[in-house]
């Protein structure tokens, strides 16, 4: 489904939604009623467009943010050589903060695949 699939005035809802806070912003934006955006999100096609859309600018949002890690961390980095004794234990400490952070996520990743490997097993029995 895609927003080419959608009415002209429901793609411009679709784009107002993702690019304002609230129903009436997009309303207003989208010269549409707020009444009929409300009816619009009710609709599976129009909701489903919508998703898709928003994860897109999503994603794309979190692209950048994985292009600026790098560059963070490197500052981070750069920090441990400070000649100020407070500003080195402070970023090591959150080097290391982090670090361990990362080592739970992947841990708690790992334990929720065990899990749904064998929640489908027992599916399959």
């Amino acid at each position: 489904m895609d927003l080419d699939d959608l009415q002209p005035d429901q793609q411009k809802a679709i784009l107002a939604l993702i690019q304002t806070t609230s129903v009436a912003q997009a309303a207003k934006a989208s010269k549409i009623s707020v009444a009929k955006l409300w009816g619009l999100l009710k609709e599976e096609k129009f909701k489903k467009v919508l998703k898709t859309h928003r994860n897109e600018v999503f994603r794309e949002a979190l692209d950048g943010i994985k292009c600026s890690t790098t560059r963070a961390v490197n500052v981070l980095t750069a920090l441990l050589d400070s000649d100020d004794e407070k500003i080195r234990r402070s970023a090591a400490n959150d080097i290391i903060d982090k670090a361990i952070k990362a080592q739970e996520l992947i841990e708690i990743e790992e334990r929720i695949k065990t899990i749904e490997e064998m929640v489908c097993e027992q599916q399959k029995d």
